[in-house]
């Protein structure tokens, strides 16, 4: 078996969710183990979050994606799950997710990007 010949550290665990990932009977407790930290607003770690939430739920049945939603916005924290809670729509991932990078996506205006690369004439000799 591959296992035997791996070298260095494998979590069995993981290897068993990939497993049962791989024959299309992945609960909503192995998939929350995907998504390793909460969300609280900051904004270095919000890319990762989203992406790995998105796994998540094309990991777990769609029938299941009411339930999974609740636990998904129980790993929310802080700030970030204070600017859930005055908004009335949040029951689906697209509208929390929208939610989230409205609030924390670092946007670059036209300026920002102007600014930031070198002006061509100024650097020629």
């Amino acid at each position: 078996m591959w296992l035997n010949n791996f070298e260095g550290n494998i979590d069995l665990e993981i290897v068993a969710i990939c497993l049962r990932i791989l024959h299309g009977n992945c609960s909503i407790g192995e998939a929350m183990k995907l998504i390793a930290h909460p969300f609280d607003g900051d904004k270095r770690k919000l890319r990762e979050f989203i992406e790995n939430v998105d796994v998540v739920f094309e990991l777990v049945d769609p029938s299941k994606h009411d339930v999974l939603l609740k636990f998904v916005k129980a790993k929310i924290t802080g700030d970030a799950r204070s600017k859930l809670m005055v908004r009335d729509l949040t029951h689906s991932w697209e509208l929390v997710k929208a939610i989230l990078e409205e609030n924390y996506a670092t946007t670059r205006t036209t300026t920002h990007v102007r600014c930031s690369v070198p002006d061509r004439a100024k650097t020629r000799i």
